[in-house]
């Protein structure tokens, strides 16, 4: 079996709920409007964005790294970000370009991690240790578990298990990336004035 390459948070356009979870952001933002989702795109469109191929390996998509192992999509819209917080994004159903987003390292923008545990428990941050996904979301019942034997397999793995751990030159050159994207952004905004 095909271990897991990357993690996928999917983010649904939905306002319709009956529970009122307080750890939600539908109730949070008070969005709680009781309407269905609207989708730019057909679901034979997101499958087609979304191969084994384009991803670079096997994906798990959650339905509800940070950059280079695991994504937010917006399936609304078919925006893809790095994570929740992230300023890059790139409209993977817009065209089958390579996505070009990477690994947000030292220069994430937002004052605390808004990576979920979800994202933690699949080993976005390797240097922090944390249970498995399924360590963390499988439960056991009178019959056996919430998750057959290949899910409990699959998710009981790190994205490090899976991809290349990049050496100095790889990092060295995903920070003059980020201040060069960085130098970008604030000419843009200034040339704007």
């Amino acid at each position: 079996m095909e271990k897991i390459r990357k993690f996928v948070e999917c983010l649904l356009p939905i306002t319709i709920c009956n529970l009122k979870c307080h750890y939600c952001y539908v109730i949070q933002r008070n969005n709680r409007l009781m309407k269905k989702a609207v989708f730019r795109y057909s679901v034979d469109k997101m499958v087609s964005s979304l191969t084994k191929e384009r991803m670079g390996g096997v994906t798990f998509f959650s339905i509800c790294g940070a950059g280079e192992w695991s994504y937010v999509l917006n399936l609304e819209n078919g925006i893809l970000q790095a994570c929740y917080g992230s300023l890059s994004w790139q409209n993977i159903f817009e065209n089958n370009k390579p996505i070009a987003l990477r690994a947000i390292g030292r220069h994430c923008g937002s004052l605390f991690c808004m990576n979920s545990s979800h994202f933690l428990s699949m080993g976005t941050v390797p240097s922090l240790k944390t249970p498995t996904y399924c360590e963390l979301r499988d439960r056991k019942t009178n019959d056996g578990h919430w998750y057959n034997d290949i899910m409990r397999e699959s998710l009981s793995h790190k994205l490090e298990e899976n991809n290349i751990k990049h050496g100095i030159f790889k990092r060295v050159k995903n920070e003059f990336s980020f201040i060069k994207e960085s130098l970008k952004l604030s000419f843009n905004k200034i040339g704007r004035k």
